[in-house]
């Protein structure tokens, strides 16, 4: 009878799911997890609704779609910024920007604080940096991974996903009698959205004729796009919304790509893989187009899994978190000991039971977006309330004209010529909403009560940073420069220039 039970058992343990199968077993004791090989995946630009995951209607992300239903699933995540180089740096070193101590905005620096990769390689892991994102080689986000490799240098190239795969693939098989870190960085669904064509005809009869270029022909001129009715129902619109929506299908993709070529290997089962994104992208949701202007849901909601069903519990965690949250977890989850208390974020498992913290959340969640030549706004989370609150704050028309004019701005502030702004300038706009009644925060309310509450949690979040030594050169120092052709035009074609 014990035997019988013991094969019905391992029988109820084998899942299949679309593209192959896995054999997963009941979680097992939790100091196995410190056995484990650790992926972190990061997907560019994607917004968390726009998966079937999170109800969106089309078949974008059929196999995240499968993972979510395997994974420890926060559905209430959210990043940092909306742009990549404030972002990244904050992930792997699990501090805010401002609280990092070198820099925010396109002058943004990775804090000195150890990141993953070198709490990883300090406890005998091999650790490896992938990526196709070009802003990232420019950015030394990958400080002290021990293989680094940035496969596509050159801006505005979309399909190289499955290479990304490829090359993450080949770090595992040089090293997979040992244990691993590997942080691997997609840049498709990033603008411009140049999926393949089988691709776009996986959600429509036919291709749009006239496809418009984000960067040159929405961007600078989005109040006569939207004059002449550019929005949802408009040719135009929904070919740029459904170009994106197939590269978030490549990427989806070129993650099955992955996922299946580390069980081929025999690695699956022993790999706690953390799949996020950076930031989300905007589809005139509050007037504007694309990333790294506001800090609204569409910008900063991302998905975020936690996938190791031999050792964690599938589950759908709706308590709010923060991708600050991801390096204090991971290192804990691995059982690395690293002796930092400076961390911002705080560990989403509980380190007993690897069970997700089920609690209200301690700490407000803080995003910043500190970009001198764009908005400059904070955003704080407390329980059912959102506040933004503006040191500079654009309408969609001053969008579109610093869209125009940022190149020069961008070119002057990197050779000092434009002052840096202040971090903690005075605030000159704030709006306040219930999350809970709107999350699409289209209704502002009227709260003072709540607004004073959350201009506290900011300065108090200001005193912390201000008290914090500095840990790394003055930014605007070590960046005061002629900035070189090739990084011209890396910006360039990546629409920040």
């Amino acid at each position: 009878m014990k035997k019988r039970l013991l094969i019905m058992a391992a029988a109820a343990a084998v899942l299949l799911i679309g593209v192959g199968v896995y054999i997963l077993t009941m979680p097992a004791p939790a100091n196995r997890l410190s056995d484990c090989n650790v992926v972190v995946v990061v997907i560019d630009s994607l917004r968390a609704d726009h998966l079937g995951c999170f109800g969106y209607g089309r078949d974008t992300s059929p196999f995240l779609d499968s993972l979510a239903g395997q994974s420890v699933f926060f559905d209430r995540a959210n990043s940092v910024s909306s742009y990549t180089c404030e972002v990244v740096p904050s992930l792997l070193s699990g501090l805010l920007p401002s609280s990092g101590g070198t820099g925010t905005g396109w002058l943004s620096m990775p804090p000195a604080a150890e990141n993953l990769g070198e709490h990883f390689g300090a406890a005998g892991y091999k650790t490896g940096f992938f990526t196709d994102q070009p802003v990232l080689a420019s950015l030394p986000a990958d400080r002290g991974f021990g293989e680094v490799d940035h496969v596509e240098k050159r801006w505005g190239i979309s399909q190289v996903g499955p290479k990304l795969s490829a090359r993450a693939l080949e770090f595992v098989r040089q090293n997979k009698r040992q244990k691993f870190m590997m942080y691997v960085h997609y840049m498709d669904p990033h603008a411009p959205y140049d999926p393949k064509k089988e691709s776009y005809l996986r959600f429509s009869d036919k291709v749009y004729p006239k496809p418009l270029n984000l960067y040159e022909q929405v961007r600078p001129v989005i109040p006569q796009l939207v004059s002449e009715g550019f929005g949802p129902g408009e040719a135009r619109f929904e070919d740029l919304m459904l170009r994106y929506d197939a590269e978030i299908y490549e990427a989806d993709t070129a993650i099955r790509l992955l996922f299946e070529g580390l069980n081929r290997q025999g690695v699956l089962d022993k790999t706690l893989v953390i799949i996020t994104a950076d930031h989300g992208e905007e589809f005139l949701d509050h007037g504007y187009v694309e990333h790294a202007w506001r800090l609204y849901a569409e910008s900063v909601h991302v998905p975020l899994f936690f996938y190791a069903p031999k050792f964690l519990r599938p589950a759908r965690v709706s308590e709010p978190v923060s991708l600050i949250d991801v390096a204090p977890t991971v290192l804990d989850l691995a059982g690395i000991r690293h002796g930092r208390t400076d961390f911002d974020g705080t560990p989403l498992f509980r380190r007993d039971s690897l069970t997700p913290v089920y609690a209200p959340r301690i700490k407000p969640l803080i995003a910043e977006l500190l970009m001198e030549t764009r908005d400059n706004v904070r955003m704080v989370i407390d329980g059912d309330y959102k506040y933004l609150a503006g040191q500079r704050w654009l309408t969609a028309a001053e969008c579109a004209h610093q869209a125009s004019v940022q190149d020069k701005e961008l070119e002057q502030l990197r050779v000092g010529e434009l002052p840096r702004i202040d971090p903690w300038g005075p605030v000159v706009h704030e709006e306040l909403y219930n999350i809970k009644e709107d999350p699409g925060e289209t209704r502002p309310i009227q709260d003072e009560g709540q607004v004073a509450r959350m201009r506290q949690v900011l300065d108090q979040y200001k005193s912390f940073c201000q008290a914090k030594p500095k840990m790394g050169p003055e930014p605007v120092k070590s960046q005061e420069r002629e900035m070189t052709e090739d990084e011209k035009e890396r910006m360039k074609a990546v629409g920040y220039m």
